[in-house]
């Protein structure tokens, strides 16, 4: 037992995570098929108690992959960038926040958040490089698929239309959460969100226009560059749940109806 404590904890890199590799492939394969599975099941009634539960045990899985991060970053004082700063871990907390007490506004932005942070986190960006079954990699795979799930979910059994009101308040606290963490970044020198240096995707195009030493010539210009595209990630997740919302309560009111004729 304490070899495989050694094991899961252990502090020394040891493997880098390739996008897209044979395991990453198959994670995103069953990441999107489950997220299929639970929006077409969106109007049937009957399963409303168990998604219910599943919204709860997601709820419960990212409260679990915070403590772990908490555990590898303060108990055990390993890692860098160890306070919860970086957007996925932002939104991570505010659903789980907002599931035992709804603020709207924040409720709106840990939506919008979680559903393209926990996506793209899941589908092109990495976790630590340490091989599998590291507390990291674990906590960084179940973060990300249980907040979008969490999200979805909150989503299609809200029983409302998503619409303007709900992107404006994800737009505002996003650009206050942004400032502020950018603020802190620049401050401390630290590095949350990106907002000083990114590295963009090794592609031929990008090397040949040199989009790295542009965009990472100066925080003044990485910066505002990264705020663009959280807000247009704020925008492309809320044009996302506003068709879901509106198709998961016309798939409500068709079971319903086919139920009511089964009578």
């Amino acid at each position: 037992m304490n070899s495989f404590y050694k094991l899961i904890t252990r502090e020394g890199y040891d493997e880098i995570f390739h996008v897209m590799s044979i395991g990453h492939i198959a994670t995103c394969i069953v990441f999107i098929a489950v997220f299929i599975l639970i929006f077409r099941r969106a109007g049937d009634i009957r399963r409303k108690d168990v998604f219910r539960k599943v919204e709860k045990l997601m709820i419960f899985v990212i409260i679990g992959a915070q403590a772990i991060y908490y555990y590898w970053y303060f108990v055990l004082g390993a890692g860098t960038d160890k306070y919860p700063l970086h957007l996925c871990r932002i939104a991570g907390i505010a659903i789980c926040v907002t599931y035992f007490w709804r603020w709207k506004p924040l409720e709106d932005f840990a939506v919008m958040a979680c559903i393209y942070g926990g996506i793209s986190a899941t589908m092109f960006s990495s976790p630590l490089p340490f091989a599998f079954p590291h507390i990291t990699r674990w906590a960084y795979f179940t973060m990300h698929i249980g907040m979008t799930y969490a999200a979805l979910l909150r989503v299609i059994f809200s029983h409302k239309l998503i619409d303007r009101k709900e992107l404006i308040n994800a737009e505002i606290l996003n650009t206050l959460c942004c400032i502020t963490v950018f603020c802190l970044d620049m401050q401390n020198k630290w590095n949350y969100m990106f907002f000083r240096h990114v590295t963009p995707p090794d592609m031929p195009v990008i090397r040949q226009l040199r989009i790295p030493e542009l965009l990472n010539s100066s925080p003044y210009v990485t910066g505002p560059v990264m705020l663009g595209l959280y807000a247009f990630g704020t925008f492309a997740a809320w044009y996302f749940t506003k068709w879901m919302s509106r198709k998961a309560l016309k798939l409500e009111f068709r079971d319903a109806l086919r139920d009511a004729a089964d009578l």
